[in-house]
């Protein structure tokens, strides 16, 4: 069993430990086995099971393991405090040379996510002072007191994550922000959920550097309509056109329809984004006189021709279409999501407020099929588009919509299509 465990840890880049399935007996001789290998740099654990049964149960013994590059920890439930101290401090402690952290908290599909257990980033950096370049938290505690001395001016990728407004979990967004400003951190990759009530202190800080090259900004859900389209301004406004030079992949997404999702002012915007490749984008209703020009542009300039579009011409599932027409720069991938209506909003911050789970209902029932119907249309669409190859250049080569990566370009008797994966 011993030479059994030795020779197969040897070949490991990850461990997934699940609670429910994996014997105990196997912690011990697997963290031996891995903790005595001496050429091992990464570390990256996945802790699964059922829910809040973490700190009745035995989890691997990491405080072995020294002189790591990349360390990363994934747990479906709370990772008990002293699990954090005892096994995962003393790691980061051990290896000045790290340059990777990641710690995703209670990542398991649970409604009601509250972090009572994990300790804070400042917690597990305690004493050292590794120069980090890339750091990702998810559902990690990480309140003001000792912030700007625990982040390090070498990060260049940032993801953090918390649910909308930091709700559940000791995170202070406004000192995250200001601690990168006054440490002069310059990333190059930023991907943020959660950070809601802190949105003009992290475009403030976006604005003092130059040389951003991915940005992400996923499921924004502020309280109120109004909140969110003054914010959508200085984005498209001010925020695109200042990382015009060297972006390459963005990410915006929000919950529900409105300014943030593409239109007009975004497209402008990204007319002079001319490095992006990956564009994630959120879709709703857009102008119907804004959308009717553009398609009949495209059909009477770039000779595209549209077999399968909805009326009226700003309709949700055109708005593959009007991406396609509208970009004037090559994609290698684009990503849609369709959103919730605006009327959703104030019943899904009641509960967000006072943490309780929609009951089902036939009302709930229907918006999951309308959001489907959205998703099937989109794509009903974007299959029925034709092109000649020297006007539809700019066309991404996979189209997502949702989630699924299903559509692909092309070439078809020089004319440009997208069919389904698979096909």
């Amino acid at each position: 069993m011993k030479r059994y465990v030795i020779n197969t840890t040897a070949l490991l880049h990850s461990w997934t430990y699940d609670r429910d399935w994996d014997p105990s007996t196997v912690l011990a001789p697997v963290t031996r086995a891995l903790s005595s290998l001496s050429s091992l740099q990464t570390l990256i654990l996945s802790i699964k099971g059922q829910p809040h049964r973490v700190a009745h149960q035995p989890l691997p013994a990491l405080h072995s393991f020294k002189n790591l590059h990349r360390f990363a920890v994934a747990c479906c439930d709370d990772l008990p405090r002293l699990y954090c101290e005892r096994e995962i401090t003393p790691v980061i402690e051990a290896s000045p040379a790290l340059t990777e952290f990641s710690v995703q908290n209670l990542r398991a599909p649970t409604f009601n996510r509250i972090v009572r257990e994990c300790v804070s980033l400042q917690r597990f950096f305690n004493t050292a002072k590794p120069g980090l370049q890339t750091l990702e938290l998810e559902l990690v505690p990480l309140p003001s007191p000792g912030l700007r001395d625990t982040l390090p001016s070498t990060l260049r990728q940032l993801s953090v994550s918390t649910p909308p407004g930091s709700r559940g979990v000791d995170f202070d967004w406004k000192a995250l922000w200001s601690s990168l400003r006054e440490t002069r951190t310059e990333l190059s990759a930023l991907r943020v959920s959660g950070s809601e009530r802190a949105m003009d202190d992290m475009f403030q800080y976006l604005l003092t550097y130059t040389g951003l090259h991915k940005l992400e900004i996923i499921g924004l859900q502020m309280d109120q309509q109004q909140e969110e389209d003054e914010l959508e301004e200085t984005f498209w406004g001010k925020i695109v056109p200042h990382v015009r030079g060297t972006l390459a992949t963005l990410a915006f997404t929000s919950i529900y329809e409105g300014n943030w999702c593409y239109g007009p002012s975004a497209a402008a915007a990204l007319s002079q984004c001319a490095s992006i490749k990956d564009l994630t984008v959120s879709v709703s209703m857009v102008s119907t006189s804004w959308a009717d020009a553009l398609l009949s542009q495209a059909r009477n300039d770039r000779r595209v021709e549209f077999s399968r579009l909805a009326e009226p011409c700003g309709s949700p599932v055109n708005c593959g279409a009007l991406v396609l027409c509208s970009l004037e720069i090559p994609l290698e991938k684009l990503v849609l999501k369709p959103t919730r209506v605006a009327a959703a909003r104030a019943a899904d911050i009641h509960h967000l407020n006072s943490r309780t789970r929609p009951k089902d209902s036939p009302h709930l029932r229907r918006a999951l099929q309308q959001r489907q119907q959205t998703v099937n249309g989109i794509e009903d669409v974007l299959l029925g588009m034709r092109a000649p190859t020297e006007c539809a250049m700019n066309w991404p080569l996979t189209v997502v919509v949702h989630s699924l990566p299903r559509l692909c370009r092309r070439q078809d008797a020089n004319r440009v299509v997208y069919y389904e994966r698979g096909e």
